[in-house]
């Protein structure tokens, strides 16, 4: 797998408001910063390009770039 997976910080209203991209995230890409309770890349290469993440994110905040 190339490409990248991101979170758009600006987007991201948090794991107290949302976290549906860590709940469906099947290979663990994700986990929270906590700073700011928002929502980090921390295992890219584990990426399985399922979509899930950027689908379910009614924030548009995850980008996928393949």
């Amino acid at each position: 797998m190339t490409g990248k997976v991101r979170v758009d910080a600006g987007r991201c209203v948090g794991v107290k408001r949302c976290g549906v991209c860590l709940a469906v995230c099947p290979a663990g890409c994700f986990a929270v910063d906590e700073r700011n309770r928002k929502v980090v890349v921390v295992n890219e290469e584990a990426c399985m390009e399922c979509y899930a993440c950027k689908v379910q994110c009614r924030y548009d905040a995850v980008e996928l770039e393949f």
